[in-house]
């Protein structure tokens, strides 16, 4: 999947002359944006957050705002340019690298998102974590296939065999199955590979977890190692309206 088929596109931002007040009041006004790509010319020069402008308050301002009157304070305060305090040279990236990619470089960096841009480095759109969880919940199905089965396998033919078991003698349709190596636990071999495979039942069981175990036991190189149900339709819900 591709940055562009998950990024938000249209994306407000400003120039880098324009002033605080009017990022403050964008960011406020529109509460789901995060950050405010800010740009020079029409090309990406910074970003701006709420907690940028917020941490000006009372005295990083200051070192800014040369009156001491203080009745002035906040009038010199919504003046100052976005460009004294945005972020310069900011992490960005482009509408057709991986979204795994710019997972990376979020977490990397230690950024809640990125600016989209162009080979012109004009800006295209933004992508931010939101948007990453939101790929991650819809690839792997747990909206829809609410239980989640992890094993150990010994070699990808397993795959065939787990697919086999779930889809013949339980009635199950898979959504997602998932694969790595298990390198990194010390405790297993380090030819097996670790499986995660998201399903939902055609049929109702009176113990899931058991009948799974059970249905495996006969194969030597499959151990599953849990089987949990997702149950998200209490999952609380305070999206901003």
């Amino acid at each position: 999947m591709l940055v562009k088929d998950w990024m938000t596109e249209n994306v407000v931002t400003l120039e880098e002359n324009e002033t605080l007040e009017k990022a403050f009041k964008l960011l406020e006004d529109f509460k789901t944006f995060r950050k405010v790509p800010i740009t020079k010319e029409g090309k990406l020069a910074g970003i701006i957050t709420l907690t940028d402008i917020k941490g000006l308050l009372p005295y990083k301002a200051k070192e800014l705002i040369k009156d001491p009157k203080f009745e002035e304070f906040f009038d010199q305060l919504k003046k100052i340019p976005i460009k004294e305090v945005m972020t310069k040279d900011p992490i960005y990236t482009y509408p057709d690298e991986t979204i795994e990619k710019a997972s990376v470089i979020m977490l990397e960096n230690k950024v809640s998102g990125l600016p989209v841009v162009d080979k012109a480095h004009r800006v295209v759109g933004i992508i931010t974590e939101t948007d990453i969880f939101r790929f991650y919940t819809l690839v792997s199905g747990v909206y829809f296939a609410p239980y989640l089965m992890g094993a150990l396998i010994g070699c990808v033919d397993d795959i065939k065999s787990i697919r086999d078991v779930l889809n013949n003698k339980l009635g199950a349709k898979i959504s997602s199955i998932l694969m790595w190596d298990a390198l990194f636990l010390l405790s297993h071999d380090t030819n097996l590979k670790d499986v995660m495979v998201r399903f939902q039942l055609s049929k109702p069981l009176a113990d899931v977890e058991k009948s799974v175990i059970e249905a495996f036991n006969e194969y030597e190189t499959i151990k599953v190692l849990f089987v949990r149900k997702d149950t998200i339709e209490d999952v609380p819900s305070r999206r901003w309206k």
